[in-house]
């Protein structure tokens, strides 16, 4: 699920063609961006790192990082122009 999503993501960010709709032949770089990142997930739980900590540190660190953001949006919302 974390592989498509984040293939989803860069996918469309880069401009590329690319859902699970299609065939691998015409969106090559989605296809390998989900097999990338299923490989990476798969080296990751074979070298020990606990998956539900990672998570966790993932939610904390968007927690702290996602106040200042808040602030930038409202401080460029409240510009007039």
């Amino acid at each position: 699920m974390l592989a498509g999503s984040a293939a989803y993501a860069v996918s469309k960010q880069a401009g590329w063609r690319g859902t699970l709709e299609d065939r691998p032949q015409l969106s090559r770089k989605f296809y390998a961006l989900i097999a990338v990142a299923m490989v990476l997930g798969l080296a990751l739980d074979f070298v020990g790192f606990n998956a539900v900590k990672m998570l966790f540190y993932s939610a904390v660190l968007n927690g702290v990082r996602h106040r200042p953001l808040i602030v930038l949006v409202i401080l460029l919302t409240s510009i007039p122009k």
